[in-house]
């Protein structure tokens, strides 16, 4: 990582989109802080009224859950099969309408270009991200803590380099919150140009080497590689996850079924004109006549018993937290 990344604001201060806030010395101490012009003497985090940007411990716990993404870095060694090995596989929003996705806003930094069958998850872009003097207090310097926000923030900023790429993009990015609606189009792209030629080394593992995820396949991983039911869980009901089983069973039900007859006619058809029996072919038939009892048995105490696991899950939850202060109230 270069000094330049780990010391100034990606973007000159002229290019800010937001200015509720500024810094009245050449220090980068959050006391310096202070309203950003004049009649304006708040110092909360812009956008978030209630927070105090001049207490470091609590902007980079708010930071933190803001722009991480734990569960995604973690999920690093196999997102090679989750999506595309590049860090600019970001379609444009309008391509994104093309697609057939709709844009969903989400707030979650772990949902940020996640994607699930016709929805695409956004992280709308924070106004603290558009403040010059914000970037130049709480996400400067080299301490490990400070570096990987940063990471987080350039990685999730660059993204936008590659979500709107016309007006068109601009003005959609708008209509669904996903920037400030008080600017305009020409601003915004020399604000956003400052982002282009952030690399791969300088953004946290989730924007190293991959853009757009699938939330399916996410889940998938998320069973297999954390021990974990889901990733994001987007089904509130379990009828509606278990009914995306149904096309599935009824799919290998059908084939079975179509297998078996198929090797009952053979079967009598042999019997029937008292051919020599294929002694290879009737044992084969009876395996895997026995094969099939067997898996049609295994689908049809699945739901129940996922169904029960659900269940045992939520009473686990509930008895582990309900000692825990304020659990009772």
């Amino acid at each position: 990582m270069t000094e330049k990344s780990t010391s100034m604001p990606p973007f000159p201060k002229d290019n800010e989109l937001v200015d509720l806030l500024s810094i009245n010395d050449d220090s980068h101490g959050p006391q310096a802080l202070c309203g950003g012009y004049t009649g304006y003497s708040s110092t909360s985090i812009p956008g978030y009224p209630l927070q105090d940007a001049t207490d470091t411990k609590q902007v980079q716990e708010f930071l933190s859950s803001h722009l991480l993404t734990p569960r995604l870095d973690d999920l690093h060694p196999v997102l090679w099969m989750v999506g595309t090995r590049k860090s600019d596989h970001v379609y444009s929003l309008h391509k994104q309408i093309v697609r057939g996705h709709e844009i969903v806003y989400a707030e979650d930094p772990g949902l940020h270009l996640v994607w699930y069958y016709d929805k695409i998850y956004i992280k709308p872009i924070p106004p603290y991200l558009l403040n010059h003097a914000f970037w130049n207090t709480h996400l400067y310097g080299n301490s490990e803590p400070t570096v990987k926000l940063r990471q987080a923030a350039l990685g999730f900023m660059r993204t936008y380099v590659w979500l709107i790429q016309s007006e068109y993009d601009f003005h959609l990015a708008q209509t669904k919150m996903l920037v400030p609606g008080n600017t305009t189009f020409l601003r915004f792209m020399h604000f956003i140009d400052s982002f282009r030629h952030i690399q791969d080394t300088e953004v946290n593992p989730r924007y190293r080497q991959y853009g757009q995820l699938r939330l399916s396949r996410l889940n998938l991983w998320s069973k297999l590689y954390q021990g974990r039911m889901f990733y994001y869980k987007v089904d509130a009901q379990y009828a509606a996850y278990f009914a995306r089983f149904v096309p599935l069973f009824l799919f290998i039900f059908g084939s079975v079924s179509v297998a078996l007859s198929g090797m009952s006619v053979v079967l009598a058809v042999d019997n029937g004109f008292e051919a020599k029996p294929d002694l290879v072919f009737a044992r084969v038939s009876n395996w895997f006549s026995v094969a099939c009892m067997v898996v049609i048995a295994a689908v049809l105490v699945f739901f129940p018993v996922m169904q029960v696991a659900f269940l045992l899950r939520e009473l686990v939850y509930v008895v582990w937290n309900w000692n825990r202060k304020g659990f009772r109230d």
